[in-house]
């Protein structure tokens, strides 16, 4: 399993690809940490059809958003090893 440090070094992109197989294999970790990973990717995908013609405050908001689901993907896949 990577270490912290090269969880937080990947893209958003590369951590929901990481989510899917875990979602997609529910026999490795079981069928809880499946569906949380399910959920987090979920929230990547909404946050990546938002509107492009948004305000500067909008697009701020959707940044920390990402941030801090960034930070929920890496504890969670740091979670289940």
């Amino acid at each position: 399993m990577p270490t912290r440090h090269e969880l937080e070094e990947l893209t958003l992109l590369e951590l929901a690809v990481r989510l899917g197989h875990v979602a997609s294999h529910p026999e490795h970790h079981g069928e809880a940490a499946a569906e949380k990973a399910l959920k987090l990717r979920s929230e990547w995908a909404h946050l990546r059809i938002l509107p492009s013609a948004l305000s500067i405050k909008d697009r701020q908001n959707i940044k920390a958003r990402s941030l801090t689901l960034q930070n929920r993907m890496v504890e969670f896949l740091l979670e289940i090893g």
